[in-house]
């Protein structure tokens, strides 16, 4: 049988604000646990996978756990899907991206208006990215000029309406964008946002596009592919790993087609790594506040999970985590720097054990290259190794 991992990210599911206090404002937030308390939400797949049994989740479950599971705490500088993301690969940032949430220079702005070929830009601040449309959307109806945003993370977003430009050309003039902002700056990504509907009804369509500037080399994708493994990319991961490492591409724009991908790969005969993402929790609910959303998001993964989880194979490894936290009960729309889950499950071999408290995404690109025989240190590993003696 074929070795295979399934590293699935539920994106902006924190498990409570992580330790160190890189960011006072976050304190107090626990994405995971805020939601259950707000709606109730019945996760039974999650459940027995011990995503509940998370001690800073303490749900009291008394369901059997069929999955060992684990605390992450991130080390990377920020809290960016990328940051998150590049450390579960192996990668650790250490200096921080530019942000610009008080408004981008005049060079780039220049870039941008050369991309679309407009004389000037719209809002160029940090903003929230609804109130975005229903502020500026009906400036943009009016002029064509672009909408340009951030958050208080190294992203430059932009949006417009296909009225004006067509996804095609908003992707496009993203990646030119992209390609020549100055490098002096650190940018971390270039977002295109494109958005549909009428006055007081704007609303974003699924096509978002992410255009990465500085992704690293020595990620997990690039050492398994090197080692002639499979190396498959579902949903922005591909995006956000600069489109470097991997061997086969989903490119989708919703859970919805992230399982569908899923359930073609899964019953597919390959070794190696797939690496998907869940961003409808983060991007449609997270930023919005949208506790109910969320929770809903929740209980489609968790319906989902419950037939996949079926159909692995004896070899296979499962691996579910987030990138961050974005908790929509505190006031703040962007993400919350938290303690990640982690749980692993091998059919017939997991215990159900509470694996510890861990420093470091990292440890899950360790785990993964012993797994396939790269390296023989893994502490994670290990830890499982000793609850199977």
């Amino acid at each position: 049988m074929s070795k295979r991992i399934f590293l699935l990210v539920i994106d902006g599911l924190g498990v409570g604000h992580a330790h160190d206090g890189r960011y006072p404002e976050d304190i107090g937030s626990n994405t995971l646990l805020h939601i259950m308390q707000e709606t109730h939400c019945y996760l039974p797949t999650l459940k027995r996978l011990g995503l509940l049994n998370m001690p800073s989740i303490d749900a009291n479950n008394d369901t059997p756990v069929i999955a060992d599971y684990a605390i992450l705490n991130p080390l990377s500088v920020g809290k960016d899907s990328c940051m998150g993301h590049w450390e579960m690969a192996g990668c650790i940032t250490k200096e921080p991206f530019a942000n610009f949430t008080q408004g981008y220079p005049d060079d780039i702005v220049e870039v941008i208006c050369t991309a679309f070929g407009c004389e000037q830009v719209l809002l160029n601040r940090a903003y929230s990215d609804t109130k975005a449309l229903n502020d500026y959307g009906d400036r943009h109806m009016a002029t064509g000029f672009p909408i340009v945003y951030t958050n208080t993370e190294s992203c430059l977003s932009i949006a417009c309406h296909g009225a004006m430009y067509s996804t095609e050309e908003l992707h496009y003039a993203c990646e030119y964008i992209a390609k020549n902002l100055p490098s002096k700056y650190n940018i971390c990504r270039v977002i295109a946002r494109p958005f549909a509907g009428i006055k007081d009804n704007y609303y974003y369509i699924k096509e978002r596009k992410d255009y990465t500037l500085s992704a690293p080399k020595n990620l997990i994708t690039n050492i398994l592919t090197n080692h002639d493994y499979e190396v498959i990319s579902v949903g922005k991961v591909f995006d956000l790993f600069g489109h470097q490492g991997f061997t086969t591409a989903y490119e989708t724009y919703s859970n919805q087609q992230v399982f569908d991908a899923l359930d073609e790969i899964v019953e597919s005969d390959f070794e190696g790594l797939c690496f998907a993402n869940f961003g409808d929790s983060d991007v449609l609910y997270g930023h919005r506040n949208d506790a109910y959303g969320f929770k809903e998001c929740l209980y489609r993964i968790d319906e989902f999970l419950s037939d996949f989880i079926s159909r692995l194979g004896e070899d296979d490894v499962l691996m579910i985590t987030a990138d961050h936290g974005n908790d929509p009960l505190t006031a703040s729309t962007d993400h919350s720097r938290e303690m990640l889950p982690l749980i692993i499950y091998q059919p017939h071999l997991s215990r159900g054990v509470y694996l510890g408290d861990f420093m470091g995404l990292n440890h899950i690109s360790d785990y993964i290259k012993k797994y396939f025989d790269i390296s023989k240190k893994s502490e994670l590993y290990k830890k499982i190794e000793e609850t199977r003696e």
